[in-house]
C-alpha cells in the first residue's frame, strides 16, 4: 500500500477497535446462546469469518485500497477477540472445577501455549514474508482458524436447555432480559472494593508509563538497520521467554502474595525500561555490547519481568469473576489492560 508511518499508524489503531470492547462479546457470549451453545457455537462463527477474512486478504482486490485491507483486519481482529473472551470464560469456568489450583494450573497452560504459538510465528513471519510475500503469508495464517474450527467441533459443552413451556416469541424478550440482568451483575460485581481497585491498578499500571513501541520499530529499522529475519528472531525469543516466566510464576510464585508480586514486578519493570536510554544515547557500545545483543538481552528481561507481573493479574481476574457473568467480567477486566496500553501507546 506504500502507506506513510502516520497512516499506517491509523490503520492499525482502527483495525484494533474491535480489542477495545471485549465486554460487550462477553455479555453477548453469556446472554445468548448461539445454536443452543454459549461458548463453541460463537468459536466456530468466528473461526468462518476469520478464514473468510485472511483469504481476502490473500487477493490482489483485498489489498488493492487501505479501505478494503482496514475491513478485513477489522474481521480478523473481530474474530480473534470474541474467541478471546468466549475462551477466557471457558477457561474461568473450568477453573472452579479446582478451587484451589484450578485458576494458576489454566492460566499457566494458555499463556504458556500462547507463547509457543508465538515463538512459531515469529520464526516463520520474516522468511515468510520474504521469500513469500505478505498475501501468501494471509493465506497460511487462515490454517489457524481452521484447526479452530475443527477443535471446535470437538469441543464438549453442555447445551442450553430452554424450557419447553416457553413458546417462541418470548424467547428474545428472555434473553434481552438476561442480557439485562447480566449488565446488571457485572455493575454489581464492579462495585466491590476488590474488584473496581484491581481494575484502576491494572488501569494506571500501564497508563501512565509512555509507550514507545512503534518508534523503537522505527529506530530499530531505520536506525539499526536490523533486518526482518533479525526482528522476527527477536519476537520468538521474547515468546519463548514469555513462556519462560509463565513456568517461574507457577512453579515459584504462585503462592505468593499478590500485592508483593506485583510491587516488585512494578519496580522491576521501571528499571528494565531505564535499558532503552542507554540504547538510544549509545551507552552500549561504550561497554562494548553490540546493538544485537543489547537489544535481544533487553527483550528478554523485559518480557520476563512483565510475564511475572501479568500472571497474577489473570489469575486475580479469574478467581474475581462470579458464576454467570464469567466472559463479560473478565473481558473487562482485560480490556481495562488493552486500554491502559493504547493510552501509553498515545502518551509515547
Amino acid at each position: 500500500l506504500k502507506l506513510q508511518p502516520t497512516s499506517s499508524q491509523a490503520l492499525i489503531a482502527t483495525a484494533g477497535i474491535p480489542w477495545g470492547i471485549k465486554p460487550l462479546y462477553g455479555i453477548i457470549s453469556d446472554s445468548f446462546p448461539l445454536f443452543g451453545y454459549r461458548r463453541r457455537s460463537y468459536l466456530f462463527v468466528c473461526a468462518v469469518l476469520s478464514i473468510v477474512a485472511h483469504v481476502g486478504l490473500s487477493t490482489k482486490s483485498g489489498t488493492s485500497t487501505a479501505v478494503t485491507v482496514t475491513s478485513l483486519l477489522l474481521v480478523t481482529n473481530l474474530s480473534t477477540a470474541v474467541s478471546d473472551v468466549v475462551i477466557d470464560a471457558r477457561v474461568v469456568e473450568m477453573s472452579r472445577l479446582d478451587p484451589v489450583n484450578g485458576a494458576n494450573d489454566l492460566q499457566s497452560l494458555s499463556w504458556s501455549m500462547m507463547s509457543m504459538g508465538g515463538i512459531i510465528g515469529s520464526i516463520l513471519a520474516g522468511p515468510a514474508t520474504d521469500h513469500l510475500g505478505p498475501r501468501m503469508v494471509f493465506a497460511l495464517a487462515a490454517i489457524g482458524p481452521i484447526l479452530i474450527l475443527l477443535f471446535t467441533i470437538y469441543m464438549k459443552e453442555e447445551p442450553v436447555v430452554v424450557s419447553a413451556t416457553k413458546q417462541r416469541r418470548h424467547k428474545n424478550r428472555h434473553c434481552w432480559n438476561t442480557a439485562r440482568e447480566q449488565s446488571l451483575l457485572l455493575f454489581d460485581s464492579m462495585k466491590a472494593p476488590l474488584v473496581w481497585k484491581s481494575a484502576v491498578w491494572i488501569f494506571l499500571s500501564n497508563a501512565i508509563a509512555p509507550g514507545f513501541h512503534q518508534i523503537s520499530f522505527y529506530y530499530m529499522t531505520d536506525v539499526l538497520q536490523f533486518t526482518p529475519e533479525f526482528l522476527g528472531g527477536i519476537g520468538a525469543v521474547g515468546y519463548l521467554f514469555l513462556m519462560l516466566g509463565t513456568v517461574v510464576y507457577h512453579s515459584w510464585f504462585r503462592a505468593t502474595p499478590f500485592r508483593s508480586m506485583l510491587y516488585y514486578a512494578q519496580i522491576g519493570l521501571a528499571l528494565v525500561s531505564l535499558l532503552d536510554i542507554v540504547l538510544v544515547t549509545r551507552w552500549n557500545l561504550k561497554l562494548g555490547i553490540s546493538d544485537q545483543w543489547f537489544v535481544l538481552g533487553d527483550e528478554i528481561l523485559t518480557d520476563v519481568v512483565s510475564r511475572l507481573k501479568s500472571m497474577p493479574i489473570f489469575v486475580l481476574c479469574a478467581k474475581l469473576c462470579p458464576p454467570g457473568v464469567e466472559g463479560s467480567l473478565f473481558a473487562l477486566l482485560m480490556s481495562t489492560s488493552n486500554c491502559s496500553r493504547s493510552i501509553s501507546s498515545y502518551w509515547g
